[in-house]
């Protein structure tokens, strides 16, 4: 009896000491979160800021936030809030709420726990938002919609200049391209991001595609008066892609779909940029799906290496398309990527294949917005370099990238 009671004592003292280090991990983190407040409904403007609070935690700690109860002085406020990271989420509490004019901004505490690590840097990715195009332009004839597209991307580029410092938006373009009329032809589009990506002096190029604006009725007859009510409803269905345009890669390729009542009668023209279309009940569920898909292109991009390019060559100094809005500091160092290309069978050039060993390092000396300058080693680290050459972090500027998370 005394041995199995030991047995109970060494097992207990077991689990503890297993328990300990992975309690160790979890981290208590703080931040606030804001959303503007439309058509009266505090609720759901509260939910979006608890949302934009969470992602701002998760590039603190990397969580996964898959399922949160918010607790506000001890009440259930929300249940199930969804947000697609890389940790975990134990516990959260919404500790202070303010509302000014139009706005609600939340103040949210967080214990984190890290289910996913990455050897981040601390750069933002430098972002082009490129054209949403509509596949069936006889799918928009209900409703004029035909400029859904362009206003989504404009909405997209606003929203990530406006509240994402992960996410450097610089250009918007939303003229289709007549290259890349085929989003499914995956070499069209590589060849058009690259192109972009240098001409625009980004590393990512997003695109999107509305697949379905297709509409359908539903029918009820009352058992009291016998009327049969018809109802249309709305099909919406888009795919973002986002694409690497220095290394050639399709990163992100993702389609989102809802539907909902078409609250406006069939023969009336409604413009996309109009708050009439957008306090809708088909815009507001388009709008939800947009954020959705915004969140997903975050946190797809969190982990990756953020590049940078050589824009401008001064003597022994390099000017790189990186600067104060990306989240460089003077005495950052960077190491330049030799960069080589194969090509195919059929004489076309693949994507580059980079090598970064023995490569010379440059440290930052000023810095610009969008800009800066980088100051070699020695003289002789200049030799053979090229406008459009690329340069990344080096492993002490990670250092401090996690340091300053």
């Amino acid at each position: 009896m005394a041995i199995l009671t030991m047995k109970k004592k060494l097992s207990a003292i077991a689990i503890a000491l297993l328990t300990v280090p992975m309690m160790a991990h979890a981290v208590w983190f703080q931040g606030q979160g804001s959303a503007t407040i439309k058509d009266g409904e505090v609720d759901q403007a509260r939910h979006e800021a608890v949302q934009n609070a969470l992602l701002g935690l998760m590039y603190k700690g990397g969580a996964s936030i898959r399922s949160v109860q918010v607790v506000k002085s001890g009440v259930l406020a929300s249940d199930k809030l969804t947000v697609r990271t890389n940790g975990e989420i134990h516990d959260m509490q919404v500790m202070r709420e303010k509302r000014t004019d139009d706005t609600i901004t939340v103040t949210v505490r967080a214990d984190i726990f890290p289910m996913k690590t990455c050897n981040k840097d601390n750069y933002a990715k430098t972002m082009m938002i490129g054209p949403i195009t509509i596949r069936s332009r006889q799918q928009a004839q209900m409703g004029g919609i035909y400029q859904l597209g362009k206003t989504l991307s404009q909405q997209l580029f606003q929203q990530l200049q406006l509240s994402n410092r992960r996410i450097d938006a610089r250009q918007l373009m939303t003229t289709p391209i007549a290259s890349l009329s085929d989003y499914n032809d995956q070499n069209s589009m590589l060849e058009v991001a690259r192109s972009l990506s240098a001409q625009n002096d980004v590393q990512y190029v997003m695109f999107g595609t509305i697949d379905d604006l297709s509409n359908y009725t539903t029918s009820s007859t009352s058992q009291l008066t016998g009327v049969t009510d018809t109802t249309h409803h709305r099909s919406f269905r888009i795919t973002i892609y986002v694409v690497d345009g220095i290394k050639g890669d399709i990163v992100f390729s993702k389609s989102y779909s809802t539907n909902q009542e078409w609250d406006f009668s069939l023969t009336m023209k409604v413009s996309p940029d109009s708050d009439m279309f957008w306090s809708s009940k088909y815009g507001k569920a388009v709008q939800y799906v947009m954020k959705q898909a915004v969140q997903d292109v975050q946190v797809s991009l969190y982990c990756k290496q953020t590049l940078a390019n050589v824009v401008g060559i001064d003597n022994n100094q390099l000017i790189i398309n990186l600067g104060q809005r990306d989240g460089v500091q003077e005495g950052d160092a960077f190491h330049l990527m030799r960069t080589r290309y194969l090509l195919s069978h059929d004489g076309a050039q693949s994507s580059p294949i980079f090598n970064q060993t023995q490569s010379p390092q440059f440290k930052v000396v000023s810095v610009q917005t969008h800009r800066s300058v980088l100051q070699a080693d020695h003289y002789s680290d200049m030799a053979n370099i090229q406008l459009r050459d690329i340069l990344i972090a080096s492993s002490q500027n990670k250092l401090r990238a996690n340091l300053d998370d």
